[in-house]
């Protein structure tokens, strides 16, 4: 890079470097450079160590929050990601210089709660269309007095890790958010908040995971799209399967009153695993979602359920093995029905479903290595044109 004249006989700036030379430079930085105490007068001093301590309230040192100002001041900064362990980070005032282009904005604190202020600037963002927080403790803690860009804003992502009694509430001020388009709850939040999301028109698609109850409003959300619930937990502290499978048995009601409402829905995505049967689901369910074109269901091991009738618009389907030869009736009256993906699937069952179904185009069954070589080279002689390939859970339920 080429410094002016005037300015040849000064340490270099960060402030000098361009744009992509700031991404860069922050992207090959180590954890601990990261945590450093950078001085951005010169890129000659030594980075003073922050102590590693096991409670640490250290905030973003001056330094980094300038290098970062440098960044937003630049005027070309489209998408800032921070990830960060023992510094609090505080959204200030060296954000507004990129208020007009920053587009996405990640923030993710490992040890410590989150905590928006109410004097983070984040409503005049007026650029911000995506806005990503999580933590990996108890508490999402978005002050009362913190605004959000209620007008820019098409989606939200909130998680959070609990593994005790008390669950973090919605933050209220999701209800301001009027273009809000996709919203996706990672983590165990009390059900008392979700009237906050009755109050927004433009919602699309709602994500919510390791969920333990569903909004008592879904009924409202009227003009919802896409619904994905999953509950599974990796982690070792999950809640005890009984206790897990009285959350949703309370939240049924909801449930079934709320996709009767639900008419434009295209996606369902439902991962109950241990909890409940597919016999659940209201046996009317094709009559009151006549637009859907995506169903996935995982529930009990034991479901001796089938698929309810009325899905004729069906295009993909996520099913038990056991489910689905069950359903091929069902899934036969779906003439669009083209890609079809097996829980717990075996041999016997992949090939009963290709007999039957002769509009599939794209098969996936739990199987890998041989077995599911196996199935490829029978498939073969009854439909050449099948794709088969190892069920993937991630592209239906995405991380």
């Amino acid at each position: 890079m080429e410094v002016p004249r005037s300015r040849c006989s000064a340490p270099l700036r960060l402030s000098y470097l361009p744009d992509e030379c700031l991404v860069l430079v922050f992207g090959c930085l180590s954890i601990t450079e990261r945590r450093a105490d950078w001085d951005d007068d010169s890129l000659e001093d030594e980075p003073e160590k922050l102590a590693e301590e096991e409670t640490v309230t250290a905030e973003l040192p001056p330094g980094l929050a300038g290098f970062l100002g440098v960044a937003c001041a630049a005027g070309h900064l489209r998408e800032l990601s921070l990830v960060v362990g023992n510094v609090q980070v505080h959204l200030g005032p060296w954000l507004l210089p990129a208020a007009s282009t920053l587009r996405s904005l990640h923030l993710h604190q490992d040890c410590i709660d989150l905590a928006l202020s109410a004097a983070a600037p984040l409503h005049r963002l007026t650029a911000l269309q995506e806005l990503h927080l999580s933590v990996d403790s108890a508490d999402l803690l978005i002050e009362r007095g913190c605004r959000l860009p209620s007008q820019s804003l098409t989606l939200l992502r909130l998680g959070t890790e609990n593994s005790g009694d008390s669950h973090p509430h919605l933050p209220p001020q999701v209800s301001t958010l009027s273009a809000l388009r996709t919203l996706r709850l990672d983590g165990t939040f009390a059900p008392t908040g979700f009237e906050a999301l009755a109050g927004l028109p433009s919602l699309r698609c709602l994500c919510m995971h390791d969920c333990l109850a569903l909004p008592h409003c879904l009924s409202e959300l009227a003009s919802l799209q896409e619904l994905s619930i999953c509950q599974v937990r990796v982690l070792s502290f999950q809640p005890p399967q009984e206790v897990q499978r009285q959350a949703v048995a309370d939240s049924l009601p909801f449930l079934s009153e709320g996709l009767a409402e639900l008419r434009r829905l295209t996606s369902l995505l439902l991962d109950v695993s241990n909890t409940l049967p597919i016999s659940t689901l209201p046996a009317d369910l094709g009559a009151s979602l006549p637009l859907l074109r995506r169903f996935a269901w995982r529930g009990t091991h034991e479901d001796e359920g089938a698929l309810p009738v009325g899905l004729t618009s069906l295009r993909a389907a996520v099913l038990p093995a056991a489910v689905a030869g069950r359903s091929l009736a069902q899934l036969a009256a779906a003439p669009g029905l083209e890609h079809l993906a097996l829980w717990d699937s075996g041999f016997a069952p992949v090939l009963r479903v290709v007999r039957q179904l002769p509009s599939l185009r794209r098969l996936q069954p739990s199987l890998s290595g041989p077995d599911l070589q196996h199935v490829v080279t029978a498939v073969q002689g009854l439909a050449p044109a099948l794709v088969v390939e190892p069920f993937n859970p991630r592209q239906w339920w995405v991380d």
